[in-house]
């Protein structure tokens, strides 16, 4: 057999990304008259960016369950869920009955003086949780920031210490080294940032070495347990371990940002997995039905400095739909819907994590197509993380070499193009709404739905073949 040399691959794949452009421009015209009207009101065509996709995004009429419908009754299966906010899937009946019950009962519109609700989604989210007190906020983005302000007036310094290639939303102390070992966004001058410093992930000894030469001058580490941003990678333990160790030992405040994990394969947080307690959790995405709600939980010492008692305090308790009643209404059906449900939920949904992700790599790995599905890590207490990717590999000798999650987002080792644009519209072609050429899968995700997703990517993988390195 004779041996495909790069230059041919890529030439390969090349044409068959021009086909598939075709092939979706054709079956999806009418998303594409959409997007090319929106563009003249957004500067992206779409008010989200993440939502744009090439050659153009879907335009969705409804979604229910598992299920989204575009024009001319054309289904596809959702396996990005609002972003992974719908754990219980799109449009859930629970959620719905909250909100429609709550309007007639004329607690829909924001009053602007104490909701008994208010209290109550308190209560549970601590009861979830563990935690002392909880501040409300509208964003994973204001959630993280009012954390780490927190942190900053809790221990009076400046410094702030973040994983590489973490996504804490676009605040200060998250914008740098989340693609790349700089600053990755516009808009944020360097000395708001000068005190920001990426480490990379599961990396024992560049903990030890920063904290080490800063660690006393260090106000919060902000990490998450499954570094979202880069594929879905699980924190090893022995990792948060040492992290936790740190922090206790120079008096740094540690941030778990939850707002991807929680409440998506258990009650509360990971870190209940982990079996590691931090200073502030911050919660969103899952815990509230799709509506725009996050959380910063923490101890009652911690939190005490939003108290209009402290001059200066931290501002965090601000905002006009900070704790909206209807979006109160949708957190509190939600955590009492997992409350009930959630052992049988969250098992399933981690088992069919595991056989997705299990079939997949059969899939490609028969046709011989050098990539990797991610989302696990043989060391995590995680049994099926429900959200991965796929890194389709164009250097196996040097992804072999790589150590570092942010690897990700590395042309010359996976194409990114490919995996984020290519393989979404192919997968689109075939009934299923992917995410960076996989995704998340949901409480509404049934075995049905996992059989069609492995035929689509069946087929996929047969398109797809000879267009990466095959395994050596």
């Amino acid at each position: 057999m004779l041996k495909r040399s790069p230059e041919l691959i890529r030439e390969r794949r090349a044409s068959y990304a021009a086909r598939v452009r075709e092939q979706y421009t054709a079956v999806f015209r009418d998303s594409h008259e959409a997007f090319r009207a929106s563009r003249e009101f957004f500067p992206n065509g779409v008010v989200q960016v993440s939502r744009k996709s090439d050659p153009f995004p879907l335009l969705v009429l409804s979604a229910a369950g598992s299920r989204l419908k575009l024009v001319g009754n054309r289904e596809l299966i959702d396996l990005w869920a609002g972003h992974f906010a719908m754990v219980l899937g799109n449009n859930p009946s629970v959620i719905l009955e909250a909100l429609q019950q709550g309007m007639a009962d004329g607690q829909f519109l924001q009053t602007g003086v104490l909701a008994e609700i208010e209290g109550e989604v308190a209560k549970l989210i601590l009861h979830m949780t563990g935690g002392g007190q909880v501040v409300f906020a509208t964003s994973g983005a204001q959630a993280t920031m009012n954390a780490i302000m927190l942190a900053v007036a809790r221990t009076g310094r400046r410094r702030v210490l973040k994983m590489a290639g973490g996504w804490h939303g676009v605040q200060p102390w998250s914008v740098r080294a989340v693609q790349s070992n700089g600053l990755d966004v516009a808009g944020f001058h360097e000395a708001w940032t000068e005190d920001l410093t990426a480490i990379p992930f599961n990396n024992v000894a560049a903990a030890h070495e920063y904290f080490e030469q800063h660690g006393s001058r260090t106000a919060a580490c902000i990490m998450e347990l499954v570094l979202g941003n880069c594929g879905m990678v699980p924190a090893d333990p022995s990792f948060v371990r040492e992290v936790r160790s740190l922090c206790s030992e120079y008096g740094v405040v540690l941030i778990l940002d939850e707002i991807v994990t929680g409440f998506r394969v258990c009650l509360g947080g990971v870190q209940r997995l982990y079996g590691v307690v931090p200073d502030l959790s911050v919660y969103g995405k899952a815990l509230s039905g799709g509506m725009p709600f996050a959380c910063v939980v923490g101890s009652e010492e911690m939190l005490d400095l939003v108290s209009v008692l402290h001059k200066p305090r931290v501002w965090a308790d601000v905002g006009t739909f900070t704790g909206h009643p209807a979006t109160l209404l949708a957190v509190r059906a939600t955590l009492r819907y997992l409350e009930d449900e959630g052992e049988a939920l969250f098992g399933a949904v981690t088992r069919n994590a595991r056989l997705m992700r299990t079939e997949v790599r059969r899939i490609l790995g028969a046709k011989g197509i050098c990539s990797d599905v991610t989302g696990d890590l043989a060391s995590s207490p995680i049994s099926g993380f429900p959200i991965g990717t796929v890194r389709f590999i164009v250097d196996r000798e040097q992804y072999a070499r790589s150590k570092s999650p942010v690897v990700h987002w590395d042309d010359a080792v996976s194409d990114v193009y490919f995996r984020n644009h290519v393989s979404k519209a192919a997968l689109a072609l075939k009934g299923v709404f992917s995410w960076q050429g996989l995704g998340v899968l949901t409480a509404a995700h049934t075995r049905a739905d996992i059989e069609c997703i492995l035929q689509a990517y069946e087929a996929f993988a047969c398109e797809i073949d000879g267009l990466f390195p095959g395994y050596a």
